[in-house]
């Protein structure tokens, strides 16, 4: 998709028509994503993120609670 794209142009270089492809994936976007797919896709990452640092807490915690009983 392209709001996933970062435009660095590698795909491009290596595509045997010479097709622009992120200029085509901006024309697709605007077809094909539904609206608000970018907010929804930024609100996903943050849970992804919250979930990652509250799965660090727990180790943290595990770790401290192993070293305070011995």
């Amino acid at each position: 998709m392209e709001s996933m794209c970062v435009k660095c142009g590698k795909c491009e270089k290596h595509c045997p028509q010479n097709i622009p492809i992120r200029d085509s994936l901006v024309q697709v976007k605007k077809r094909m994503e539904p609206f608000g797919f970018k907010p929804v896709r930024a609100l996903v990452k943050k849970i992804c993120e919250i979930a990652r640092m509250r799965k660090d807490i727990r180790k943290i915690r595990i770790r401290r609670n192993k070293i305070g009983s011995t």
